[in-house]
């Protein structure tokens, strides 16, 4: 069976400082990449990071696009999800439709 590893947005966390790229990559060579010959594919926002990530995913790689990150705000408002009540916890409108561009874009 043939697996596809779709990763996307930034390499470490901004809200969880423990959280590290290459904490994730070594999680993924003993549970992934020990197991199966994935195919990797990477949309990332992180263009400061772009090397380190495409040289520890190179043997895995199939696809991969780096970009600035897009300001999702003119869609927020167009939408009117500006409207929307602000929940602590919860993540903006514009977080959400970034995290779901570069899900479809992995």
């Amino acid at each position: 069976m043939k697996v596809a590893l779709c990763l996307h947005g930034y390499f470490n966390s901004f809200t969880d400082s423990t959280s590290k790229g290459e904490d994730g990559f070594k999680h993924l060579q003993e549970h992934v990449f020990s197991k199966c010959d994935p195919d990797v594919y990477i949309h990332s926002w992180d263009l400061q990071n772009k090397d380190i990530i495409l040289d520890l995913y190179k043997d895995y790689i199939v696809d991969s696009h780096f970009e600035e990150p897009i300001d999702f705000s003119d869609q927020v408002k167009e939408n009117n999800l500006h409207l929307l009540p602000k929940t602590p916890g919860y993540a903006p409108p514009e977080t959400i439709f970034s995290h779901l561009y570069s899900i479809q874009k992995s």
